[in-house]
């Protein structure tokens, strides 16, 4: 099952295309590429063979034993560890550079922190004090926003994880709100959110995504794919509406414009 659904939903076989059971699934209404990374799926592959290899041995055993008695299950017991004792030393036995193991990359790609050009994002909030929400809040950037904290040291309103606090949907259903100055209040008066770090060329193409990692702005029920022209509507919409947030509003205070963020300031509540 686990090899069935980390396949992608389509695979190439003597330049044919097949459908795999994720699309098959998908066509019957159920949403699992929106759910899971298709590569997490993979995990069950590496479980169904390690449960694969257990039940082999326990079979292989069973069958040595009733053709050969307990002597012939012993001396196979003892192969087998001959040939797991001779496989490992075979790492010391074999002339240096006989077995080639591929190099560890020493940085994740995706997330490298060169790639993330956000020098101007941490000079503005260092000043700061208070908890920073990101958007887009896409699982993904989600991510991004928690790695970005271990360079600025603030705290963060994004998580990703399958269990966060009770919280969490309303203040992601207030991060969606965003720049409406209700939302703003919502964010500041409940969570205390100092500044709002807007990813702007990601708004366009990840405004999507299931509640609460993402903005719903269609009923749950119908299914809007990242990329498509209505994600890039919605978000072009989104990121306009923070375009014209950078001038004449009392409860925010821009920050940084750059092409890549928009950072603003929450202005704290006057005092009564």
């Amino acid at each position: 099952v686990g090899f069935a659904v980390s396949l992608p939903p389509t695979v190439i076989l003597l330049d044919h295309n097949f459908p795999t059971p994720l699309r098959v699934i998908g066509a019957l209404g159920v949403p699992l590429m929106d759910e899971r990374d298709t590569r997490r799926f993979g995990l069950g592959v590496l479980m169904a063979a390690a449960l694969a290899v257990a039940l082999s041995v326990e079979w292989i055993g069973t069958a040595v034993g009733r053709r050969v008695g307990r002597r012939g299950g012993a001396l196979a017991c003892l192969i087998g560890v001959a040939c797991v004792v001779y496989g490992a030393a075979t790492q010391f036995l074999l002339p240096t550079g006989a077995i080639k193991n591929a190099p560890t990359p020493l940085t994740l790609p995706l997330y490298a922190p060169q790639d993330l050009a956000d020098a101007g994002v941490l000079q503005a909030l260092a000043a700061l004090h208070g908890p920073v929400l990101e958007l887009p809040i896409d699982s993904v950037y989600q991510t991004i926003a928690m790695m970005r904290s271990l360079r600025h040291g603030k705290p963060v309103v994004n998580g990703s994880h399958s269990y966060y606090p009770a919280a969490f949907p309303a203040a992601m259903r207030a991060a969606c709100a965003l720049p409406d100055p209700a939302a703003v209040r919502t964010l500041r008066d409940t969570i205390g959110v100092a500044a709002i770090v807007v990813q702007r060329n990601r708004l366009a193409f990840d405004y999507f995504g299931p509640a609460p990692f993402g903005c719903l702005v269609t009923p749950p029920t119908v299914q809007v794919p990242l990329g498509s022209p209505e994600a890039k509507a919605a978000g072009d919409a989104a990121l306009r509406a923070f375009e014209a947030a950078r001038v004449g509003r009392t409860d925010l205070e821009l920050l940084l414009d750059d092409p890549n963020y928009l950072v603003f300031r929450v202005v704290p509540a006057a005092a009564p």
